[in-house]
């Protein structure tokens, strides 16, 4: 059931998953350059951003105190380990697109030559 307001519904947002999608694919058509893009846009906050930041942010909230080395090493993570990793990750991966789009041919091309 539902009517037509839930099929509306439906096609506007089926219709922006296919665009997005399309735009994605055309942007990023090398699929090792998109995984890199997400591992570095996602990994390093992850594992390098989230657990320092909620135990230090929970600890004080609880007022439970953090022993020093403790701290160090969160803090480490927080402002050294995670910026670094992170746009040090991004940058890379860009440019690894950028290579491969000098070399292949831009987003939105229609490349039909053979690969050699």
């Amino acid at each position: 059931g539902g009517g037509a307001a839930s099929s509306l519904q439906h096609f506007f947002v089926s219709s922006a998953l296919l665009l997005s999608a399309w735009l994605v694919a055309n942007l990023v058509p090398f699929f090792s350059e998109l995984v890199g893009i997400l591992g570095a846009a996602f990994g390093s906050p992850i594992l390098l951003f989230y657990p320092p930041f909620f135990f230090l942010k929970g600890m004080a909230a609880k007022g439970y105190p953090v022993p020093m080395y403790h701290e160090v090493i969160l803090k480490t993570c927080l402002y050294v380990f995670f910026p670094i990793t992170f746009f040090v990750g991004i940058v890379a991966s860009f440019n690894e697109l950028a290579n491969r789009w000098a070399e292949e041919g831009s987003p939105f091309d229609c490349n039909l030559g053979s690969r050699s």
